[in-house]
Order: structure tokens, then sequence, then C-alpha cells
């Protein structure tokens, strides 16, 4: 049972230090063993701490994150890998960028050797990364493929046997982009004017406290922070932080001239994420900035 936590600007707000300090402490409640986060400061460089022991002792350590404009962390409960050896606790690299898990990967000597794996630590967590590194596509695409690795489909005469749960948060510079992925473990998400927090458990959490719901795979893009919203997939529960703060005004402008509420907004909400997805300028973009290489 491990905690995690993080955070989204919204167009540019700061980061709050008083409020993160508050979300780690409640999250330690779910990993007094060791702890760590990574961020994209201002300048859109990524960072990375971690070390053994409770982060309520080292709550002065988050101010090296002051100027966050995204940021996940980790509390660990040690299950697999000792934490008194500091490569074992999270984050853990996944090509580029750093990820936290909530949860047990039960397959972890399978996965080695059947993607032939080389981690460098003993905790189970590090072959999400190894296998987002491994596989093709964008960066939703990896996430995706390595949570089916470890989460596969049951076979139809084991249909009530239960899959693994698992929260992963993961961040990637250049551009920048937080993937959210839950299935079963909680995960909640609190709004401020600045941003979003995240955290396995609400106590804490600033502003209006919710549930991540069941949706479709998507993350963060550039300095805007998204506007949580939720639709169904079948694969993984996780936040999608696509649209920015000044695409959800305009989106909100549109459906309201166009007399659309319900189902009939929520569409015109995937139609503009299709858009943003397959757009010319966004392929460019994308091609300019070399995802591919800096995920």
């Amino acid at each position: 049972m491990c905690g995690v936590f993080g955070f989204v600007s919204h167009d540019g707000g700061r980061l709050n230090l008083g409020t993160l300090a508050r979300v780690a402490r409640v999250t330690e409640r779910r990993g007094p063993h060791a702890f760590g986060f990574a961020w994209i400061d201002a300048r859109g460089r990524l960072k990375c701490y971690k070390q053994t022991g409770r982060i309520t002792d080292h709550l002065g350590l988050l101010a090296m994150a002051a100027d966050a404009r995204m940021l996940v962390g980790h509390c660990r409960f040690a299950t697999q890998g000792d934490p008194a050896d500091n490569i074992n606790n999270h984050p853990h690299p996944a090509d580029g960028g750093w990820v936290v898990h909530n949860g047990q990967v039960r397959n972890y000597a399978e996965l080695v050797e059947a993607f032939g794996l080389f981690p460098v630590s003993a905790c189970d967590s590090e072959v999400l990364g190894l296998l987002i590194e491994q596989e093709k596509g964008s960066v939703l695409d990896r996430c995706r493929a390595a949570v089916r690795a470890v989460c596969p489909q049951e076979e139809p005469e084991s249909l009530f046997a239960c899959r693994p749960p698992l929260v992963l948060l993961g961040l990637w510079p250049r551009p920048d982009r937080l993937v959210a992925v839950r299935r079963g473990n909680p995960l909640q998400q609190g709004r401020t004017e600045q941003g979003f927090y995240l955290a396995s458990l609400p106590d804490g959490l600033p502003g209006e406290v919710a549930r991540s719901r069941t949706t479709r795979p998507a993350c963060s893009r550039g300095r805007g922070c998204a506007v949580p919203r939720f639709s169904r997939d079948p694969l993984t529960k996780m936040i999608s932080l696509r649209v920015t703060g000044e695409q959800e005004q305009l989106l909100e402008r549109l459906a309201a001239a166009l007399g659309l509420a319900g189902g009939k907004a929520e569409l015109l909400r995937k139609a503009l994420d299709y858009w943003l997805e397959n757009a010319p300028e966004a392929v460019a973009g994308r091609e300019k900035t070399g995802e591919e290489g800096d995920a």
C-alpha cells in the first residue's frame, strides 16, 4: 500500500507549498518507508528527488519544487526491494520521464523474462518504466501498453478473478505531459484557481474534491492546465489532462451558443480533443519538439 500525489498548474498558476505539504503529510499514511517526487520547473526542466524515510520529517525539501508547473510524488510502503537502497524508491525512470506507482506488479518476473527487460533495482514497479520505454507510439500508447502488460485481461474461466489494482502517475517534458492511470486503487483530485492537486487520499486536498472516474487516456500539454473531463474506457481509469483553461472557456461559450448540454456538449468536447490530437499544427509541433525521443 503506497500513496501518490501530484500537481498540474492552471494557466501559469503557482504551486502552493503549504497545500502540497498537507497533501504529502496525509499521503504518508499509505507509505512511511521512503518518498520521492519529480517535477517540471518554470524553465521546463525535469527534476527528481527521492530518499529513504518519512516525508513528514523532510517537508522542507518540497521547496525544491516551488516553481513546479507539474509534479508527481510518492510515499512508499515497501513490499519488494529494500527502501534503504534508494534505487528501489520512487520515482522510477521511464524513457526521459519519471513514473510513480501505487500497487504490486504480481507478474514481475514473467514480464522481465518475456520482454527481455534489464531492471537495475529490486522494486517491481520499475518494470512499468521499462515497459513504457520499450513500447512504440505516443506516451499515451506506451502507458496503455504497459498497463495492459501488468494487468492482462482474464481468460473467460477467470472472469471473476481480481486484476491487480494500481495507480500510475507519469511526467515527461518537452512538451510537458502528465499521465494519470487508475484501476481500483484510490485517486482523488482537488481543484483551485492555481491548478489541480491529485492524491491517493482526499484529506488535505484543496477546493472541491472528487474521485476520478473511468475515462479514456489523455494527458496535459504545454503550460496550460487541463480541466478533467470523463468518459468510459474498458482498460483503465484515467484523469484527462488535455484541454487548457482557455480552451475550456471557449468550449463552454461555444456549447452555450449552440444550445448544447449534457451528452451533446460532451460530444463537442470529444471533437475538440480529436482536433487537438490530429490537427496538422499539433503533428508538426510534435515532430519539431521530438516527442518520441523525449518521452
